[in-house]
């Protein structure tokens, strides 16, 4: 079961397709999903869109892409698209720039 998340991100988790076996030194099962949201930084910054590309079975580790670098250790926000949710607090883990932009990996508060 999930952590204590909110229903638009328990709903992607529900969703999502188990990638099979944990990869690296994952100690938990991730899920592939297909979901946005927009990051915010701080109060005053503008949204920026994020594709969620997967989250754990634990529900406390969520991968997205976004467009603008993220540092690790910087609190965000997510803020489900279409508005209707309550928005989760999250840690960045790390964040590696690809071609699609910039994958980040963060924990859920």
């Amino acid at each position: 079961m999930p952590k204590q998340l909110p229903a638009w991100l328990i709903e992607q988790w529900e969703g999502g397709e188990s990638d099979g076996t944990p990869a690296r030194n994952r100690a938990e099962e991730r899920r592939n999903v297909t979901a946005s949201c927009f990051v915010r930084v701080d109060e005053s910054s503008e949204p920026v869109l994020a594709h969620i590309f997967n989250m754990n079975l634990q529900g406390s580790g969520i991968g997205l892409i976004v467009r603008k670098r993220l540092d690790p250790g910087q609190d965000i926000m997510l803020i489900p698209s279409d508005g209707d949710g309550e928005p989760v607090k999250a840690h960045v883990v790390h964040c590696t720039q690809t071609v699609q932009g910039y994958k980040i990996g963060c924990s859920v508060e």
